[in-house]
């Protein structure tokens, strides 16, 4: 629904912007680069590395710095201990990137509920992220919605089962692999 307000148009950001094959998307899609969505996933998986499954932190930790390669912060950072890289580098990204969204009370609103008014999509990406309307899967790395759907780590039951076993094959002892080429 859009409202006009002086010159500007406003848009309130949903889960159908994550959602392709939507005219949203296509406009997320057109107004967002592709540097900026790996750099929101990247801090995405940063939030994992202080997890206590730590092949899951250090799984996620690496998919994060991969997503976020190329910048001299995060290659400072990529030696330090995981957790404390993650918190530094999750700072380090979206303090600029939301020092500009305001708080406002839309006229249209009745109730007076205040909303976060962003100055472009990029922003209001991010912002509708950190207020955990969406996630990165770790598996596939794909953006999707989890509005209806607290607390969901992956985009389908699918890539759930299937990030588990990699990470069960990860926490694997080595010599088990070596045992095998012995006996063959």
């Amino acid at each position: 629904m859009e409202e006009v307000i002086g010159i500007a148009r406003v848009r309130e950001f949903t889960g159908a912007f994550l959602t392709p094959g939507t005219k949203e998307h296509d406009r997320l899609v057109a107004e967002v680069s592709p540097r900026d969505l790996a750099v929101l996933k990247g801090i995405r998986l940063l939030r994992y590395a202080a997890h206590p499954d730590s092949t899951f932190a250090r799984q996620s930790f690496d998919d994060a710095m991969r997503l976020l390669e190329g910048d001299e912060t995060v290659s400072l950072l990529a030696r330090a201990e995981p957790a404390e890289a993650a918190k530094r580098l999750y700072k380090t990204y979206l303090t600029p990137l939301l020092s500009r969204v305001r708080l406002v009370v839309p006229h249209s609103s009745q109730d007076f509920v205040p909303a976060l008014r962003c100055p472009d999509m990029k922003t209001a990406l991010y912002c509708f992220t950190v207020f955990s309307g969406c996630e990165v899967c770790p598996n596939c790395l794909q953006l999707f919605s989890c509005e209806e759907s607290e607390g969901t780590k992956y985009c389908s039951p699918r890539c759930g089962a299937a990030y588990r076993q990699r990470l069960y094959r990860l926490r694997q002892p080595k010599k088990k692999k070596k045992e095998r080429k012995e006996h063959e």
